[in-house]
């Protein structure tokens, strides 16, 4: 039990020394994700960049995909906001959201441009699932539990991946496919293809406290 806490305490420690060494190695990704900052929209409900926002357009576009079965993401701004506009909502108001698009959305882009020599937008719909399909296998290899010598391999590698810059594309991809599903079944297009009529009373129930004001009034007076 005690060389197991060791090991364990060794790793929490070598995590977060190794953590602040990356940052010092990744100079290339800080200028990056400074330079994003900068372009960020100042107000309103918008958060992503022009580029981010096409990113996750195309993103939204393979994991709700249309076809011969139903509409899938690329429909939704037929009848109400377009998913990159609700998944921008959802991150901006959310910082936890903001870091993992942040640093996730520049990993996918560095990602595909080392494998393909170009940016994720502009690779073939064949290369962008295929890369969607690596980066689903790591995540499921990662966080699946195993063994303690296992674990500890997966956190080395993963100490490995952050400092060469895919790990954020792995740890934002439950996110991203949450949030894009999210926007696409609380939206009319889901609906009208599930025959759903939309949430009873969505106005909420503005008369029940006037009747039973009206109720009671009459009561006293009686």
């Amino acid at each position: 039990m005690v060389a197991l806490h060791l090991v364990r305490g060794f790793l929490e420690f070598s995590e977060t020394k190794l953590g602040a060494f990356v940052m010092l190695l990744s100079p290339k990704q800080a200028k990056a994700l400074a330079r994003r900052r900068r372009e960020r929209p100042r107000e309103g409900l918008r958060w992503f960049t022009a580029g981010e926002s096409a990113l996750v357009e195309t993103l939204a576009n393979l994991i709700a995909p249309s076809d011969a079965t139903g509409p899938g993401a690329e429909q939704m701004a037929l009848l109400g906001r377009s998913a990159v506009e609700t998944v921008d909502r959802l991150a901006a108001g959310s910082p936890c959201r903001q870091a993992l698009y942040a640093r996730g959305l520049l990993a996918l882009d560095h990602l595909a441009k080392d494998e393909y020599k170009s940016a994720f937008v502009e690779l073939s719909r064949e290369h962008q699932v295929h890369l969607l399909q690596c980066i689903d296998r790591l995540h499921h290899k990662w966080s699946t539990p195993t063994s303690l010598t296992a674990k500890i391999r997966n956190r080395t590698v993963i100490l490995y991946h952050k400092w060469s810059g895919l790990f954020p594309a792995v740890e934002i991809f439950p996110r991203l496919v949450e949030d894009v599903l999210q926007a696409f079944y609380t939206d009319p297009v889901s609906w009208v293809w599930l025959d759903y009529d939309g949430p009873p009373m969505p106005q909420g129930y503005p008369d029940l406290l006037d009747r039973r004001w009206r109720a009671r009034a009459a009561e006293t007076q009686s």
